[in-house]
């Protein structure tokens, strides 16, 4: 039996006769001292870093890591039940971005989440963008911070809120589809969370970029990051397999069709904060015209980022469509976000 040299035999004080006299003078070997964890930032502080991307990314990294276990205690529906559990800082790289992100376990979903810093970006695509949709009108918008999660809702997570795996299934690791916008916003809210409005939708999924796509303006580029119709054999895969985009999303471009909270309506031309699209009581109003200027509006809710048999151009960060709630397609999953208000 091999014994630590000097500790004699376990039950005797006599010291094994292959002791070796040299290995007296050996110091016990020692690890570093464990380091002391970050306290949580004041919220005041902590809220206006995560407010602005620019300022995120100067902050140093024990500044953003107590900003985020702020943001961790700050959320809690309960004041014994964290809703996000802090779990650590990660570097991303992608379309010449590089941020470091903090990332949080949903305790309910048992799912990864982003903090996706809030600030000004610009949503849509300008005139001269190959492939622009008709509804792509460019314009600014500031947002707060957002927690979203790091992958389309997987079997695993609906299992976890709905006590079974959904129908037809494939495995735990793969993401849900099939599923209608209303099936897709009542578990959202059995989960404490919500979908993702569709400005927060876009600043996710762009992680600061201003190209085409996240990976860059080259539609080529999307083998490392996307499933689309050429490599998917058209079929949704197992989330997380492609490299994320620069906040550590995954798939937000293929794989599976994700819904957004708002109805498709036409974007304002000036710029806008927190822009959630008309609600129902808006709806009800423009159809007997009593506020004209909610502008065109389809009676669809949104959907995003394209799936495993679309072409790339469906794929585009700015790229728009749209269903009704009670619709059913084969490729159409969800993602799940939270708002982080100052």
């Amino acid at each position: 039996m091999w014994v630590l040299a000097g500790c004699g035999t376990p039950g005797t004080s006599e010291e094994p006769e292959d002791r070796n006299p040299a290995s007296d003078s050996i110091p016990p070997v020692t690890g570093p001292p464990a380091a002391e964890p970050v306290a949580p930032l004041p919220w005041e502080e902590a809220s206006r870093i995560c407010s602005d991307l620019s300022l995120w990314d100067a902050a140093a990294p024990e500044v953003q890591e107590g900003a985020a276990r702020a943001v961790a205690e700050r959320i809690r529906p309960e004041p014994d039940l964290p809703a996000f559990r802090f779990l650590r800082m990660e570097v991303f790289e992608a379309g010449g971005q590089r941020h470091r992100i903090a990332v949080f376990l949903h305790a309910r979903t048992g799912m990864e989440f982003s903090l996706v810093p809030g600030g000004k970006f610009v949503m849509g695509s300008p005139p001269e963008a190959p492939d622009r949709g008709e509804r792509e009108t460019a314009h600014e918008v500031t947002l707060w911070a957002s927690l979203v999660s790091r992958t389309e809702v997987m079997e695993s997570a609906w299992s976890r809120i709905r006590g079974k795996l959904p129908e037809p299934s494939r495995g735990e690791d793969f993401p849900v589809v099939g599923v209608r916008w209303h099936e897709a916003a009542d578990f959202a809210q059995e989960a404490g969370l919500s979908l993702p409005p569709e400005a927060v939708w876009e600043r996710a999924c762009r992680s600061g970029s201003d190209s085409a796509f996240y990976w860059g303006d080259d539609p080529a580029g999307f083998e490392a990051f996307a499933w689309l119709e050429s490599n998917s054999g058209r079929a949704s895969q197992q989330v997380s397999l492609k490299k994320p985009n620069a906040f550590g999303l995954h798939d937000m471009s293929g794989n599976a069709w994700e819904w957004c909270l708002d109805w498709l309506w036409d974007y304002p031309e000036g710029p806008v904060v927190n822009p959630f699209g008309p609600g129902r009581q808006m709806l009800i109003q423009y159809r007997f015209r009593t506020k004209p200027e909610i502008g065109l509006h389809t009676g669809l809710h949104v959907n995003r980022g394209g799936a495993a048999d679309s072409p790339p151009k469906e794929a585009r960060s700015a790229a728009r469509a749209g269903g009704f709630a009670g619709d059913l397609f084969a490729h159409q999953g969800f993602r799940l976000a939270y708002p982080v208000k100052p």
